[in-house]
């Protein structure tokens, strides 16, 4: 018998509607996780990337959006770097040597890195424990990675740790700040003999399949297959290559979206693999995922939400051009891992899926990114200060002639401002570090806000030439002055 298009088409219709009817709300989630992805991509402007949401150790969704820097679409197994998250890797590092009796937590830092010497209010000794839980009182006002930029291993960063203040006693409050975890990972290299990077492949990796995931020791390391991130420039993805600087321990895995999705399947299963057993005693994995009572929501490389009748666990992380987040409901077993190789906004997008997988779709919280507003500004900015800076540098003369007769106090009073603001320009980079406890350098400022940057650089630049001017036109008027006949 023939079977014309028109039956066709209604046996399709039907095999769909038995396929939904045995999966209810099937369709609804596919559909909704689509659109959430599809959302936030076009209104975060990302270039491209990859989600994998896990339920009850089965991975549920797992597809790549957008393009790479080469205009390959991106897919679950792209490799891109994962920043922040890394610190899970470590704190799991540091606990699986526990399991084995190698660390204690509570021993003083000193017991394991006698290089590594700080003092602090109290007096209170500095613990393994306290790196993890980012409350050992380093902060970027006492102790900056960027202070020793050119470091390159994990033994370096750690003697640059030597008799330092703490800004806080151990234990007492919580910063976040990446030198916790590379003097966490270098614990781990010194009690198990290995470098940082072979020990996570060998006794993380490799046990999980984790096959396209490595440890790397500088963020700009290259990959195999890895391509450039990007920054946002005008809601526009630009490529660019990551900054050099520190990462093993603290933000230097580079994974794909399907790999992470095994890790987060070990966090909801009891620190099990897929065959039953264990990475990590489940007592340990409890630990990891605990903060201390009454200081932070931090625990050990994962924050620990109570939200209205659930409890949420996530970490994200963030480079100049990678930007990444993942975050799982212990109590269902779901979780979704989010991977972007554009700066912007994934704990968002981690949350909203999380939130439609579980089933509550009202709730989504919106995009908000300030940052072309930020661009307009700057570029306003820029252009207002470039014209008046010209301005002031062509009347530098005519203000040089009238102040010609005015003692030299009452010229530097009027100068001081065209002075002292390109100092604290110069300057700003540490000023952020001390008062806001912001980690950060003139090339992490360009990346982020390139506009806003461009407006202070050229800012300061302009009072600096405007001041230089007027300075040599004072003297250069004062000397062409009449001598008094005595």
């Amino acid at each position: 018998m023939r079977v014309t298009m028109f039956t066709r088409i209604l046996l399709a219709i039907f095999c769909l509607l038995l396929i939904f009817a045995g999966h209810p709300g099937l369709a609804a989630t596919q559909i909704s996780i689509d659109s959430v992805i599809q959302d936030f991509m076009r209104q975060s402007h990302v270039s491209g990337g990859a989600v994998a949401i896990i339920k009850n150790g089965e991975v549920i969704h797992s597809a790549g959006y957008g393009l790479d820097s080469l205009g390959n679409p991106v897919t679950p197994a792209t490799p891109m770097r994962i920043a922040s998250m890394s610190k899970s890797f470590t704190a799991v590092a540091i606990m699986q040597l526990v399991d084995e009796g190698k660390i204690e937590l509570d021993l003083p830092l000193t017991t394991y890195l006698p290089e590594v010497t700080t003092s602090s209010p109290s007096g209170q000794p500095l613990m393994v424990r306290h790196l993890l839980n980012q409350t050992s009182g380093l902060m970027p006002s006492v102790s900056s990675e960027y202070a020793h930029p050119t470091r390159s291993s994990l033994a370096e960063a750690a003697a640059d740790v030597h008799a330092i203040t703490l800004a806080t006693a151990p234990g007492t409050s919580f910063a976040y700040h990446n030198q916790n975890y590379m003097l966490a990972a270098r614990v781990v290299e010194v009690v198990s003999g290995q470098p940082y990077a072979q020990y996570v492949q060998q006794h993380i990796f490799e046990p999980l399949a984790m096959q396209h995931s490595v440890e790397t020791t500088l963020c700009s390391d290259p990959v195999p297959g890895l391509t450039n991130g990007h920054i946002l420039l005008f809601n526009q993805a630009i490529a660019a290559p990551e900054p050099m600087a520190l990462c093993a321990g603290s933000g230097g895995v580079v994974s794909t979206a399907d790999d992470m999705a095994k890790w987060l399947n070990l966090h909801t299963a009891q620190g099990r693999l897929s065959d039953g057993t264990s990475l990590l005693s489940a007592a340990s994995l409890a630990t990891l995922h605990t903060p201390p009572s009454q200081v932070s929501d931090y625990a050990m490389g994962w924050h620990r939400h109570l939200a209205p009748e659930k409890t949420l666990i996530e970490h994200s992380g963030s480079l100049m051009t990678f930007t990444s987040a993942m975050i799982f409901n212990p109590a269902t077993k779901t979780g979704v891992v989010v991977l972007l190789n554009t700066n912007s906004l994934p704990l968002i997008l981690a949350k909203n899926l999380l939130t439609v997988v579980d089933g509550d779709s009202s709730a989504l919280e919106p995009i908000n990114d300030p940052r072309i507003w930020l661009d307009i500004i700057g570029v306003a900015l820029t252009l207002g200060t470039l014209a008046l800076g010209i301005r002031g540098i062509r009347r530098a003369r005519a203000w040089a002639t009238r102040l010609s007769t005015a003692s030299a106090w009452i010229v530097g009073l009027r100068l001081l401002p065209y002075v002292l603001l390109p100092i604290i320009v110069g300057f700003l980079p540490s000023i952020l570090r001390r008062g806001f406890n912001s980690d950060i350098d003139w090339v992490g400022l360009i990346y982020l806000l390139p506009m806003p940057s461009l407006f202070s650089i050229v800012l300061g630049l302009m009072l600096g030439a405007i001041a230089i001017t007027r300075i040599r036109g004072y003297f250069q008027t004062r000397a062409k002055r009449p001598t008094p006949i005595a």
